[in-house]
């Protein structure tokens, strides 16, 4: 049973073509790529390249050749313009955003990883590795003003929060570990605001 590859679709000439050496053209793209990958094919009049991935560097090679009637170019920059893509093994493969990825075993994986996979067996957890506040300050009074909102999604023990509020900062901090929230609203507390 032959496989069978979703590809897209891409109008590269709309109108009939003159036989200036496209024919030419055409057959030397289909034979430089796999069938399965790319191919160029009139459909309707108009030529259209299927395409599942492409070598980018086999693509620019072929873009080289002697080309009067501009059509390598042409499809180059079809494809080069196309934005939803991947890149697996020097091709380009083009992705269906209206399809969720098939994850084989998601269930299991989700719970063998739990939700503190990124720091398992890492001293990080075990240790306080708070940055140094003249540091923070620094970068809070270059980057903002007094009355700002100060955002730090990896908040850890509060070094951001603390300084943002003794700053005049207004500040919101976030973290996984309830551990260290609590130790960065206890820190944020201890801090007064004092005039600049």
């Amino acid at each position: 049973m032959q496989k069978s590859f979703r590809f897209q679709e891409i109008l590269i000439r709309p109108e009939m073509f003159s036989l200036n050496g496209e024919k030419e053209i055409v057959a030397l793209f289909n034979r430089t790529f796999s069938p399965g990958d790319a191919r160029l094919e009139y459909k309707d009049g108009k030529l259209v390249l299927f395409l599942r991935q492409i070598n980018i560097e086999d693509l620019q090679s072929l873009r080289k050749k002697d080309d009067p009637s501009g059509l390598l170019e042409e499809i180059y920059n079809a494809v080069i313009s196309i934005k939803n893509y991947g890149v697996r093994n020097k091709k380009r493969v083009f992705i269906d955003f209206n399809k969720e990825k098939r994850v084989t075993n998601r269930k299991d994986k989700t719970e063998k990883r739990g939700m503190y996979f990124y720091a398992r067996h890492h001293p990080f957890k075990k240790k306080n590795n708070s940055l140094p506040k003249k540091l923070v300050e620094q970068a809070l009074k270059l980057f903002s003003y007094r009355n700002d909102v100060i955002l730090d999604p990896f908040n850890g023990v509060g070094t951001t929060t603390a300084v943002a509020k003794r700053l005049g900062r207004r500040y919101i901090g976030i973290d996984i570990s309830e551990k260290y929230c609590e130790i960065a609203r206890k820190r944020t507390n201890n801090y007064s605001l004092f005039n600049i």
